[in-house]
């Protein structure tokens, strides 16, 4: 950037236009603690669409969707957390946790949308919209807002505002998930 080119961006401009989260999100997840960066408007365009609106965004507004059909919905962690979410929650937390450790924001950021994709796969797979066995589609919601409120969790130190409308769509409190479909969170860019 360079005054004299006329090339610099005005971080309050980003700000108005796509959100304090947003640039947040993409400052955090695009540039290194201990490297130079790069900025690119349709860079930063695309990291938004694919990540915040299509990745997490998406992702909450599919289980808010179902979810609410069945709010509130209590659960057991043992009985109901399958097994294999558990483990990549765990696996995903251990690898955030030392990347948080080791001062590399943009690679804990990484393995948040690591947990984004198996949520989003999982939800995929088991395609609860057409599952007509109420057990079966309460088992799992109850799964898909587990792995959405430990990306809410992951996410809260770099999106503050962004988890907070999460929960604000599906909370838990006392092994009960209540589930309110909201405004979009990440509007998509055109």
């Amino acid at each position: 950037m360079s005054k004299t080119l006329g090339n610099i961006i005005d971080p309050v401009e980003l700000v108005e236009k796509y959100g304090t989260d947003a640039v947040r999100y993409y400052l955090l997840r695009e540039i290194s603690t201990s490297e130079d960066g790069d900025y690119g408007k349709n860079k930063f365009e695309e990291r938004y669409n694919a990540d915040l609106a299509n990745g997490i965004g998406n992702l909450v507004a599919r289980v808010a969707t179902l979810g609410e059909k069945i709010t509130p919905v209590k659960f057991d962690f043992e009985k109901d957390i399958e097994d294999s979410i558990k483990k990549e929650c765990g696996r995903i937390f251990a690898n955030y946790e030392k990347k948080i450790g080791e001062i590399k924001f943009n690679e804990a950021l990484a393995s948040v949308w690591e947990l984004v994709s198996v949520a989003d796969k999982y939800i995929n797979e088991k395609k609860p919209w057409a599952i007509k066995d109420t057990e079966e589609f309460r088992k799992v919601i109850v799964n898909s807002c587990y792995l959405i409120g430990v990306i809410s969790n992951l996410v809260s130190p770099f999106i503050p505002a962004t988890a907070e409308r999460i929960s604000g769509q599906i909370s838990v409190s006392d092994s009960t998930f209540k589930i309110k479909k909201g405004a979009t969170i990440f509007p998509r860019l055109n």
